[in-house]
């Protein structure tokens, strides 16, 4: 075998190959293979392959620090189910297609469940995981949805944080005329009249000083009449 090659194979050997190939070296070099120059320099690459595979081995046993575990990332139990409700609130119609034309399905899902619980609650101040589990989406997804909406001012959103405390759920309003006139239509789809609803504990205090939307809605039922 050439020098040049038996250099290269010493250059890329591990610790048990360094050794074969030291022994075979020596014995061609015995055989006469090898002149005293060229086992000088195979002998002396050899040595400096093996400091490094040592010097390897030292800094590997060293103490390091721990890595931080990884978080977790929540996935739906059942991915068919979710993506099942994603298309079944998408096809109820909660947001008129001008809106929903411009939003991805797990969007509109999203958006959907917000719209349903303004059209039946007056304010929709459900917790993201609430949200995400109704529309079949990710927690992430809900953020993203609920700042593209105030984004483009289709709602409204009042964050609550309690100093020292875990932050009260976010209260979403409709914003826009065509959103809002679009629940006006699926509250009379439904049945029923229009009142204002009664003030919050948040709008009697109002201690952050935001200017709150009173003018959101609820459904009563219509009065059966009395034969």
């Amino acid at each position: 075998m050439h020098v040049d090659d038996i250099a290269d194979r010493i250059a890329i050997a591990r610790q048990d190959e360094l050794d074969w190939i030291i022994r075979d070296m020596w014995a061609d070099h015995t055989n006469g293979l090898f002149t005293e120059a060229e086992m000088e320099a195979l002998d002396e690459a050899a040595r400096t392959r093996r400091g490094a595979i040592q010097a390897k081995a030292v800094a590997s046993s060293a103490p390091q620090r721990p890595a931080r575990p990884r978080r977790a990332i929540p996935r739906s139990p059942d991915r068919a189910a979710s993506r099942q409700r994603r298309r079944d609130i998408g096809q109820k119609r909660w947001l008129p297609p001008n809106i929903a034309s411009r939003l991805t399905q797990g969007e509109i899902a999203v958006l959907s469940v917000m719209v349903r619980e303004i059209v039946n609650h007056g304010v929709c101040n459900l917790p993201n995981d609430k949200i995400a589990g109704l529309a079949g989406v990710c927690p992430t997804m809900v953020k993203n949805t609920r700042r593209l909406a105030e984004g483009h001012g289709w709602i409204s959103v009042i964050h609550r944080p309690r100093p020292g405390q875990k932050s009260l759920t976010n209260l979403v309003y409709a914003l826009s005329p065509e959103l809002r006139a679009w629940i006006a239509t699926r509250c009379r789809r439904i049945g029923g009249k229009f009142v204002p609803t009664a003030k919050t504990d948040l709008e009697r205090k109002n201690r952050s000083g935001i200017g709150l939307h009173h003018d959101r809605y609820e459904i009563v039922p219509r009065k059966k009449k009395v034969a």
